[in-house]
């Protein structure tokens, strides 16, 4: 084996190593990405709903609390309504 062809040989092979070493770094980040929408994709999405639905209950509630307060049927001057949830 004559010199050039030993540095072309350690050359392929150290590429074929970075080249292995890449690939390994994106399936590792792939599976671990998959594995953590996995698991706690679920739980974000839950809490994203949950505060999506009271806040949407809350604003019916104060809509309709808005109204019943401009028809003045028996609510004394200055009541508060207090809601029947509390706040997120």
């Amino acid at each position: 084996m004559t010199v050039g062809s030993r540095w072309r040989a350690r050359r392929w092979r150290y590429l074929g190593y970075a080249t292995g070493a890449l690939l390994l770094v994106g399936v590792v980040l792939t599976v671990g990405s998959w594995l953590v929408v996995r698991t706690w994709g679920p739980e974000l999405a839950r809490e994203v709903l949950v505060r999506a639905a009271a806040e949407k209950a809350q604003a019916e509630w104060l809509e309709g609390a808005r109204r019943r307060a401009a028809i003045r049927v028996l609510i004394p001057d200055g009541a508060v309504i207090p809601p029947p949830f509390p706040p997120p």
